[in-house]
């Protein structure tokens, strides 16, 4: 999902950006970098959702866009749950993964500056 998508979510959950980012504990500002995002990663959606006391699935249930939940077929069987949980991991790990080469760029531009 996009951020200009996750943005026009949000803005069908009737709270305005200023009370999401409380409930998120963050600035507004930060809120609107993920109107930015080319793809919201799984865990900020899983926090979105918990701020709004939402399910993950309702971003994709189409309930914010006034679609009934009855009318769209998603089958979570047993394989389908286990893909977004391995979706899950897997984001996760990359997560881990961009702090450590984020760290490891700041290591190497602080040793730049000693020699």
């Amino acid at each position: 999902m996009t951020g200009q998508v996750l943005k026009t979510i949000l803005k069908q959950s009737g709270l305005s950006f200023t009370e999401i980012s409380k409930r998120l504990d963050i600035s507004p500002q930060n809120l609107q970098m993920y109107f930015k995002a080319q793809d919201v990663n799984t865990s900020t959606l899983e926090r979105l959702a918990e701020a709004l006391g939402k399910d993950i699935s309702w971003f994709y249930s189409g309930e914010p866009f006034g679609v009934q939940p009855s009318s769209i077929s998603v089958n979570m069987n047993d394989e389908n749950a286990a893909l977004v949980a391995q979706l899950r991991e897997k984001d996760e790990q990359i997560s881990r993964l961009m702090g450590i080469i984020e760290a490891m760029q700041g290591i190497g531009q602080t040793k730049k500056g000693i020699a």
